[in-house]
């Protein structure tokens, strides 16, 4: 029996020694290198690179709801291969000759644009679904980035005087993102070139969200969420030389 205790005993002090002196810290960790268990890191292999970024129409003379103005625009790689953020200032102007869309060039593209910001009502008038024909977003304030379902481009920018009635509160401003669902995840990755070469990623849905004037941060139609490009999606297209 003597001999039993003294057995069971020292298992005892034997498992309480092991435990005290283990520390997760020293334990093997799960890869979290360049394609680990983590987003696929290749922040390295990207230094000599140099990117740029457009938005066109998404196939020969057909035009998209939104396209630069000036055509490439460099970005630099941040978030270890992950994000394009913008290196310079880009314009955007709605398709189309006439206000209203009834008719002119573009009729399609420009009604696209005027339902993607037909919110609120702070950006209209009686019959004209927006006053909004064009904007421009300051240099780092948009970005390319990607989730495990999908792939968009997003813009931050003040609304002009002009289209945002005045307010004793901050000026109104917008975010707008456009977007697209991709699968499988490797797919999704798939936002920067590891090597000289171009991608071209179809935007297909739109949401944009306004904030600044008083109330207008709840208020639910400030905030839209799921407007389909239709056949005017925007071409992301990314270079790498």
């Amino acid at each position: 029996m003597k001999i039993l205790r003294l057995s069971t005993l020292s298992l005892t002090l034997a498992i309480a020694v092991f435990a005290l002196g283990y520390n997760p810290s020293f334990a093997d960790k799960p890869d979290s290198g360049p394609c680990g268990q983590r987003h696929c890191d290749h922040g390295e292999d990207l230094g000599n690179l140099t990117y740029t970024v457009n938005l066109i129409g998404p196939m020969g003379s057909v035009r998209g709801a939104f396209e630069f103005e000036g055509g490439l625009e460099s970005a630099t790689v941040e978030s270890k291969g992950r994000v394009l953020k913008g290196d310079a200032a880009v314009t955007m102007k709605r398709p189309g000759t006439v206000l209203d869309c009834s008719s002119g060039d573009d009729v399609a593209a420009c009604m696209v644009w005027n339902d993607v910001f037909d919110v609120c009502g702070l950006l209209a008038e009686v019959a004209m679904p927006t006053l909004l024909t064009q904007f421009t977003v300051e240099i780092g304030d948009w970005s390319v980035t990607n989730s495990s379902e999908k792939q968009w481009i997003s813009f931050g920018f003040e609304i002009d005087a002009e289209f945002s009635p005045p307010s004793n509160s901050r000026p109104l401003s917008a975010f707008l993102q456009l977007s697209r669902d991709c699968a499988p995840v490797a797919v999704c990755r798939l936002n920067v070139p590891a090597v000289a070469g171009e991608i071209s990623l179809l935007m297909t849905d739109a949401s944009i969200h306004l904030t600044g004037k008083k109330g207008v941060t709840h208020q639910a139609e400030c905030h839209s969420g799921a407007d389909s490009l239709s056949a005017n999606g925007s071409l992301l297209v990314i270079t790498a030389e």
